[in-house]
């Protein structure tokens, strides 16, 4: 083999191991931070780390799909390295999620989750959480401008649904008159008591 085809695959070997070098560590670090999480109480349900493009033009946000256009943030993040931006537009829309997060939220006294409303106006938001049997709870919000830590009490859902199998999350924008809506969604979220 000649020398300049040695030196490209000796910095081949050194690229790739770089990389899966890179990869392994953020498992590693990712593990750690989702037990130190576990130790103050908290269950992550949903994360905006990677992205799919479905069929149709949906896109889904690892287990979070999306019927309006969204797309991955590096600003306004609260949890790991992204959060979902989502343009809602007059005719308003909704982000869902089936079975694809814990179903069981017997033990977590709340559901929580972070949001930065970038308009100037504050911005009217629902929550649909339903269980296997398709039984609703529904929370209506109104979103300030800036950043907010949302927060809904479980035993308040569990008073509509059976909180031992939450089969649905649906975030809802209703329509307006006029004018689109920005939001950055980030840590969906269980949170319990921790002495």
């Amino acid at each position: 083999m000649a020398p300049e085809h040695k030196i490209l695959v000796f910095l081949l070997v050194v690229a790739v191991s770089f990389f899966l070098g890179l990869g392994i560590a953020r498992q590693i670090q990712e593990r750690r931070f989702s037990d130190e999480l576990a130790a103050h109480g908290i269950l992550r349900l949903i994360s905006f780390e990677e992205a799919v493009t479905l069929a149709g033009g949906e896109t889904e946000f690892v287990r979070m799909k999306s019927t309006v256009p969204v797309e991955r943030s590096l600003i306004n993040v609260t949890d790991g390295t992204s959060c979902l931006q989502v343009n809602f537009p007059p005719e308003g829309g909704r982000l869902f999620a089936h079975r694809t997060f814990e179903a069981d939220w017997s033990g977590y006294k709340r559901f929580a989750f972070d949001v930065m409303n970038a308009e100037f106006r504050e911005v009217e938001m629902e929550l649909v959480f339903k269980d296997g049997d398709q039984k609703e709870f529904h929370s209506k919000l109104r979103i300030p401008s800036g950043t907010s830590h949302q927060v809904i009490e479980v035993p308040l859902i569990g008073t509509e649904i059976n909180v031992s199998d939450v089969a649905d999350i649906e975030i809802v924008l209703p329509p307006i008159a006029r004018g689109s809506r920005r939001l950055y969604i980030d840590f969906l979220r269980l949170e319990k008591d921790v002495d």
